[in-house]
This record gives structure tokens, sequence and C-alpha cells, in this order.
């Protein structure tokens, strides 16, 4: 006969808090004492724990599942990409107006970064289109005439 179903939760803290007052139920003592074996007895003998072992069948349906990748949408990397290359704009123009030579050097070296951010994120792009068979075609619109 299988026990009513009653499930609580409690926090880590609680159950120190329930231990450390002597309101849990459970005698942690036997539960230190007890062998592999008398565990393994318990738990083939326990009418609310599952069939063990498993019958042959049991994984018969079973379908492994992987949680897919999260990857950033095409719009959000089409706008990651638009705000790099509105960077590199700026650093280009600041490079053209300075004189001064540790300034140059520094706005060479983030233009560089800008550069490889934005091919970065352009091979990203790539990559989402070939996944996803996305094709960079114009879209067919046509016009009903109001006739």
């Amino acid at each position: 006969m299988k026990k009513e179903e009653h499930i609580v939760s409690y926090t880590a803290e609680q159950l120190d808090e329930m231990i450390a007052s002597g309101e849990s139920q459970t005698d942690w003592q036997r539960v230190a004492s007890m062998t592999d074996e008398e565990i393994e007895q318990n738990a083939e003998t326990d009418p609310d724990s599952p069939q063990y072992p498993y019958p042959d069948d049991f994984w018969q349906d079973a379908e492994l599942v992987s949680p897919k990748k999260q990857t950033m949408s095409q719009e959000k990397l089409e706008q990651t990409k638009n705000k790099w290359e509105e960077k590199l704009t700026h650093y280009e123009y600041e490079l053209a107006i300075t004189s001064n030579a540790s300034q140059k050097f520094e706005l060479r070296a983030r233009i560089e970064e800008c550069k490889q951010e934005i091919e970065r994120i352009k091979k990203t792009i790539n990559n989402y289109h070939e996944n996803n068979n996305i094709k960079n075609i114009e879209p067919n619109i046509q016009l009903k005439s109001s006739k």
C-alpha cells in the first residue's frame, strides 16, 4: 500500500534549524550507522521507491534530448554589429583629427579591436544563416490592382 503523497520543501537553513531543535523526524544516528546493504534492502522494500532494477523495457521509448544552445538572435547580432561599426567610425574620426602620438597609438588599438569584433560578429551571422538555411533573398512582393 502506497503512502499518501505529501511533498514539502525546506531550505538548507530550515533543515539545519529543524535538526538542531530536534524537530526533524529522521533518526540521523540510525541512518549514519546503516550499511550499504541495509540501505539497498530498505530501498527495495519501500513501497514509495521506484521499481529497481528497472524492467528490461523501461528505457525502450526513452529519447535523449539535449538542451538547445542559446544563441543571440539575428536581429540582436545585427544591432551589436552596427554598434561596433559606429564605434569604429568614431575612433577613425578621432584618429584623423588628433595630433597626439600616444592618443593615436591608443586609437589604432581600439580600431583594430573594433575590426576584429565586427569580423567575429559577421562570421556568427553567416553561421546562423548557414545553420538555419537562410538565404539573403529579396522578398517577392506583389501588389494587387484595385480595379
